[in-house]
């Protein structure tokens, strides 16, 4: 099975790409997805980032994305440490979703995240989106719904 892995910055136009990808009746697999699906029912990845950053990223019980977003997107080191530990558990539901689509019959998968080379994950050919600062910045404002200030 061929892998393709779909990566650029976040505004860039990845998901619009994959979403052309998936109508020609190819199977994409969607890192972002893929990533909060693993933080929210994942009791293994839960524990060892709980174990990492301590118990300020727990609120009634689950994991708070946002209280672990702003330790970790302040400090590269802190960052790094996150993706290392996560990304055995994201790069393992990768493998398995790619083993489904093979055993389906397809002979090419394609994935779509923005930290696909730092993963290390192995893809057969890669496709960097880009697209400028002013535009994504746009996109992003649009996609989220932020209005600047």
């Amino acid at each position: 099975m061929t892998v393709v892995g779909i990566t650029g910055k976040s505004g860039a136009g990845k998901s619009r790409a994959c979403s052309y990808i998936e109508q020609k009746g190819y199977p994409v697999i969607d890192g972002d997805r893929i990533a909060h699906e693993e933080l929210k029912e994942n009791n293994s990845l839960q524990n060892e980032l709980i174990e990492a950053f301590g118990g300020k990223i727990v609120k009634n019980g689950e994991l708070d994305r946002k209280a672990l977003g702003s330790i970790v997107f302040s400090d590269d080191e802190k960052l790094k440490l996150l993706n290392r530990i996560s990304h055995k558990y994201i790069l393992e539901h990768f493998d398995r979703l790619k083993e489904k689509y093979q055993e389906q019959g397809f002979k090419a998968v394609f994935i779509d995240a923005a930290a696909l080379i730092e993963s290390g994950y192995p893809c057969d050919a890669m496709v960097f989106i880009k697209a400028d600062k002013e535009f994504r910045k746009s996109r992003i404002l649009d996609r989220d719904n932020i209005k600047e200030n």
